[in-house]
C-alpha cells in the first residue's frame, strides 16, 4: 500500500481521503489488512490518535472493520457510495473532542492541585502572559494560535512533573489536530478567559480546593459550549 504524508488542516480527513483513493484505484481490495497502527501513522506523518479517528470514520461508514487483536481490514462495501457527502464528519469530530474533554476533567483537576503546590513565580508569570495574549488577540490571531490550550499546558508544566505534563500534552496535541478552536465560536473567548482568570487566581492564592473547583467548572463550561456548537 502506497501512502504519503498528509498536509491539510484536518489531518484525519486527509487520511480518510487517501484510503478512499486507494480503494478506488484498486490498490486496496476487500479483505486486505492495513499495516500496523504505528507503521501506518509514521507513513502518513500523523499521530496515532489522528489515525484512529480516521479509521473510526471509515468504520462508521461500513468501509473498514476492526478485529480485536487482529488489526483493521477493508470490508466488502459493494453497493455503497464511499464518496457520498457525509455530514457526520463534524459530529464525529465533536464527539471525539467531548470524550477528550471528559478525560481532561479527570486529569486536569488533579494537575491544577499539584500546580498550586509547586508553581514558581516564573510559572505564574508564564500563565499571566498567555492569558493576556488570549484576552487581547484579534480573531485572526486567536484562530492561528492555541492560547487556550497553551494555558493548560503551562499549568501542567508548573507541576514540575514530566509524566503529568506528557499525559496532558498527548490530549492537547489530539485536540489541535481535531481543530477544537474552529468548533468553538470566537465570541466565546471572553467567557473562557474569565474561567482562566479564576483558575489562575486560585493558583496564585495557593488554594487547592478552589483551583480544582474552578478547573472543573471551566471544563464543564467548555463541554456545554461544544455541545451547543
Amino acid at each position: 500500500m502506497d501512502f504519503k504524508p498528509v498536509i491539510k488542516s484536518r489531518l484525519y480527513e486527509d487520511v480518510v481521503n487517501q484510503i478512499k483513493d486507494l480503494i478506488r484505484s484498486g490498490k486496496v481490495k476487500p479483505g486486505d489488512k492495513f499495516p500496523p497502527e504505528r507503521k501506518l501513522a509514521k507513513q502518513l506523518g500523523v499521530s496515532r490518535g489522528t489515525l484512529r479517528e480516521a479509521f473510526r470514520v471509515l468504520e462508521v461508514r461500513g468501509i473498514v472493520e476492526s478485529k480485536r487483536g487482529g488489526g483493521r481490514y477493508l470490508k466488502d462495501f459493494t453497493g455503497q457510495n464511499i464518496y457520498q457527502s457525509d455530514d457526520s464528519l463534524l459530529d464525529l469530530e465533536k464527539d471525539a473532542i467531548l470524550k477528550i474533554a471528559e478525560a481532561r476533567k479527570l486529569i486536569e483537576t488533579q494537575i491544577v492541585k499539584k500546580a498550586v503546590q509547586e508553581a514558581t513565580e516564573e510559572d505564574i508569570a508564564r500563565m499571566e502572559q498567555i492569558l493576556k495574549f488570549m484576552q487581547t488577540a484579534t480573531k485572526e490571531e486567536y484562530l492561528e494560535s492555541n492560547f487556550d490550550l497553551d494555558f493548560h499546558l503551562a499549568i501542567a508544566k508548573a507541576t514540575h512533573n514530566f509524566a503529568l505534563y506528557d499525559l496532558l500534552e498527548a490530549q492537547i496535541q489530539l485536540l489541535i489536530e481535531l481543530q477544537q478552536k474552529y468548533i468553538l465560536s470566537h465570541s466565546w473567548r471572553k467567557e473562557l478567559c474569565k474561567d482562566h482568570e479564576s483558575i489562575l487566581a486560585a493558583i496564585m492564592e495557593r488554594d487547592e480546593q478552589a483551583a480544582e473547583m474552578e478547573m472543573e467548572k471551566h471544563i464543564d463550561h467548555l463541554i456545554e459550549k461544544i455541545q451547543k456548537s
